[in-house]
This record gives C-alpha cells, sequence and structure tokens, in this order.
C-alpha cells in the first residue's frame, strides 16, 4: 500500500512484494526490507531525472539505491544544454565511463551498478549512509564548525584521491576517444570560445532578474545591449573575450577529473576512511582543469561546503597532496586491491596545517587562484540556473538549510564572487611572494575584468577600493 509521507513516497512492509515489483519495474528484490519501509524521492537535474530511494530495515538502518533516468528532463532551459538532452547519447556516455573505471583502480570508488539499456536508466547500489550534503548541512544547522572542517577536510581527501587515481589511466581516457569519436573528452569546453559562449549564456537570466523590465525571450546580446544603454558604457562583449581569453592561457593545465565532484555526489562509507567513500555522477567524468573538482566542492548553497578563509589554504593543500600521493606511487599492488598506498597512509598522521609545506608554498598558491577564478564562474553559472528555476525548485534546493531563504540564494551567489575578489586582495601579498609578481599580475589583469563587467552591468556592488585598484589594470588583462 502506498502512501504520502512529507512529499516523499513511502513503502510500507511488510506487504506482498511483487506488488511493490510491478508498479516499480526493475527494483532489484534484495533491496525491499522485511518489515522495514522504502521512501522514494524524486529528483530532476540537467539531464536525467533520479529516484532515490532509502531502505529502512525493521531497526531503522538505512539502505540506498539510486535509479537514474536518462530522459532529457531539466528546468534550465539554457542553449547550451541542448545537446545534452538526448537520453540515448547521455546514457550510452555513462555507460563507457563506468566501463572504464570499472575495470581500473577506481572500481573500489564505484557503486555496484546495473545497466537497463531498456528504459536508458542505472540502478547504483549505496552502502548505509546518506550523502556529504546531508552531513554538511546537518553540522551548519547544528552550527557544528568541528564536525564541518572534519566533514569537508574528508571530501577533499576523497575527491584528491579519485582525481589521482584517475590521472594514473589518462591514456586510456584518451584511447577510448581516440576510438569512439562521438565521446567528448572535455577539452573543447575550455576553449576561449566556449567560454564567452558560456558566460553570455550566464549573464541573461542574471540580468533579466535584476532588470525586470526586459524581455527574457530577447537573443542575449540585445538583453546585454540594453542594459548597457542603462548601466554601462563599456563594451561587454569585449571584456567578456577578454575573460575568456586570459581564462583559457592561465587556466589551461587539464587532467582527467569528475567534473561535477559535489557533497551530494560523494557517500561515506561504514568504516568512515576516506578511500571507502563512493562516488557516484561520473557522467561529466572528462579533461577538465586541474582543480576544478574543487570549484564544485565548494559550491553548495549558503557556502555550507565553502572552507574559512582562514582553512582555504589548508583545504586546497590537503586535495592536492593526496592527488599526488596516488599519481607519483609505484606501489600498484595495493591500489588495484582498494588499499591505500603508503604515501597516502603516511599523510593520515600528518598535521593539515603541514599539508602546504608537504606540497609547496608556491603551487598552493598557484592552485587557489585557479579555484579562486573557477569559483567565480561557477557562481554565475550556479546563480544563472537558480534565475532560470521556478520558485518551487528554488525552494526545494534551499529545503532543510535553517537560516537560508529562496531570497539569500537568489542573492548569495554574486555575494560570494564580490568575496572572492575581497580573499584575493586581502591576501596578495601572500600570492604574491608565493606564486610570483607575473602570475600574480596575470590574475589580478583577469579578476579585473570580472569585476568590472560585475560593478559595470549593475548586477553586483564591488567595493569602491577593489574596484579602484581593478580598474588600473584592466586595460593590461
Amino acid at each position: 500500500m502506498q502512501k504520502v509521507h512529507n512529499s516523499v513516497s513511502e513503502y510500507s512492509f511488510p506487504t506482498d512484494k511483487k506488488v511493490f515489483l510491478k508498479h516499480n519495474a526493475g527494483f532489484p528484490a534484495r533491496y525491499i526490507p522485511d518489515g522495514g519501509r522504502i521512501e522514494v524521492s524524486k529528483v530532476n537535474s540537467g539531464r536525467n531525472t533520479t529516484l532515490k530511494y532509502e531502505c529502512f530495515d525493521k531497526d531503522g538502518e538505512i539502505d540506498g539505491l539510486i535509479k537514474k533516468i536518462f530522459d532529457g528532463r531539466t528546468d534550465d532551459e539554457s542553449l547550451l544544454r541542448v545537446y545534452e538532452r538526448n537520453p540515448e547519447l547521455a546514457f550510452s556516455r555513462e555507460v563507457k565511463i563506468y566501463g572504464l573505471t570499472g575495470n581500473s583502480p577506481n572500481k573500489h570508488f564505484i557503486p555496484e551498478f546495473t545497466a537497463s539499456p531498456g528504459e536508458n536508466a542505472f540502478y547504483l547500489s549505496l552502502i548505509k549512509t546518506r550523502s556529504e550534503r546531508h552531513n554538511l548541512v546537518r553540522a551548519h544547522n547544528s552550527q557544528n564548525e568541528g564536525e564541518k572542517n572534519k566533514l569537508l577536510f574528508d571530501a577533499a581527501k576523497s575527491y584528491g584521491i579519485f582525481s589521482g587515481l584517475l590521472q594514473r589511466m589518462d591514456k586510456e581516457f584518451v584511447e577510448l576517444v581516440r576510438v569512439d569519436p562521438t565521446f567528448k573528452g572535455g577539452k573543447e569546453s575550455y576553449t576561449p570560445e566556449r567560454r564567452f559562449d558560456r558566460l553570455n549564456d550566464y549573464l541573461k537570466p542574471i540580468l533579466c532578474y535584476a532588470n525586470p523590465t526586459l524581455d527574457p525571450e530577447l537573443p542575449t546580446f540585445k538583453i546585454i545591449k540594453e542594459v548597457r544603454s542603462q548601466h554601462t558604457i563599456i563594451d561587454v562583449s569585449e571584456v567578456l573575450l577578454k575573460i575568456a581569453q586570459t581564462s583559457s592561457r592561465l587556466i589551461n593545465n587539464l587532467r582527467l577529473g569528475h567534473g561535477d565532484a559535489r557533497p551530494q555526489h560523494l557517500f561515506r562509507g561504514s568504516s568512515g576512511k576516506v578511500e571507502d567513500f563512493k562516488i557516484i555522477d561520473i557522467e561529466r567524468l572528462g579533461m577538465h582543469p586541474r582543480y576544478h573538482d574543487l570549484s564544485t566542492l565548494i559550491s553548495m548553497e549558503a557556502g555550507i561546503s565553502r572552507p574559512s578563509d582562514e582553512n582555504f589554504a589548508m583545504f586546497v593543500a590537503t586535495y592536492m597532496a593526496h592527488r599526488e600521493a596516488i599519481v607519483n606511487t609505484k606501489d600498484k599492488d595495493r591500489l588495484n586491491t582498494g588499499r591505500m598506498p603508503r604515501g597516502v597512509r603516511r599523510l593520515e598522521v600528518l598535521p593539515e596545517d603541514q599539508m602546504i609545506k608537504k606540497v609547496g608554498e608556491a603551487n598552493v598558491a598557484r592552485a587557489m587562484l585557479e579555484v579562486l577564478v573557477m569559483d567565480i564562474e561557477e557562481n554565475l553559472h550556479i546563480d544563472s540556473s537558480n534565475k532560470r528555476y521556478t520558485p518551487e525548485r528554488r525552494q526545494s534546493l534551499v529545503s532543510g538549510i535553517v537560516g537560508y531563504s529562496e531570497e539569500d540564494m537568489l542573492k548569495g551567489r554574486l555575494e560570494r564572487v564580490v568575496a572572492d575578489f575581497n580573499y584575493f586582495t586581502e591576501n596578495q601579498k601572500w600570492f604574491r611572494a608565493h606564486a610570483g609578481e607575473d602570475t600574480n599580475l596575470a590574475f589580478e589583469g583577469l579578476l579585473s575584468n570580472y569585476a568590472l563587467l560585475i560593478q559595470e552591468l549593475g548586477i553586483a556592488e564591488v567595493p569602491t577600493k577593489l574596484l579602484d585598484r581593478y580598474n588600473r589594470n584592466s586595460k593590461t588583462a
């Protein structure tokens, strides 16, 4: 018998299991707990519908299963997402990725899965846990900073290890792309032209939200022209092109990466060890900027997964140290059996504040500059999506986060961008000393154009002294 419980479908047992299976074709019988219940929640993302089955036994212990259906449904009508809405293509792509990772040391991070071609769907089994997003929201709501920091650093370690394992299989991935021309590896996403197109696309809903009289049906270039006549005399296209070109020049070190490394895609194992996490949603696995996964990891609503300014350098260094320990190890036997090499074990006893010295301050400083720039782009990306969504969809994304409303969501992303500007200027002496004068100036030029664009379009207030500093460099970026 099915009943509605807190907007989630709840199935109570014991009942005739065949009745459940009849209404949920393909759901593996072994996941139905005797004397327990199953709760089913539904999420529409950019390319698919995800059904999450949380299975509780009679003692309340949780197990889980995710059914991911590639149906092309999305609330995000961005033109850049049209090509992603082909269900067969998206499903086929993920089958290939799971096949690739399932025959590598990464298989220990991948949940048990079954592909169902007739449905364009995957079944992914999860261990007895909920995602790290759930755990981070809980820590945030209880104002437990110690627990939140532990969760964030564990996530950095786990994704760092996963990234290192991926980097060891670059050749296999390149071969997959070579033999299958329809499989896109990701490099084409980071050309100046594609970056320019993305930024243009992000601006449209942001500008329409800030200027309610604008017609959202107009092409982006006409909307920008309208805003330009009201707010600015700068050539917006020229500034966007400078941003795209400079980003591609400064952030051009591409590596095989997850591509969508967010807390909701990370599930803690029963042992609590970072190598026992399970990682899902690897459909974007491909060639990305080497620290792209950090920019998505820190992007939760309300800044929940963003480390404090004091911990930011240690957080980045922790990710880098764990990735490098995997990349540089010669202990293949341990990797192939899911055990961590000695280099990772030594990191377990290294204080987190020593991670920066381990990786090298110059390397950490350069990585942080790249993450800051990608964080700005990621916040514009998410702000754009949030402002395209319906109020109901936005409400679902903030639900459960104490003290954070839909209104906060619609302001928060641009506030985060301004905070990135502030972080850079407040720590510029350190960046200059460790990343080098030339590198610091190059990133300052890039950030100056972002600041100029945002201020002149009237979508956020950049502090005057900060904007003055950037304006002095904008012509040389």
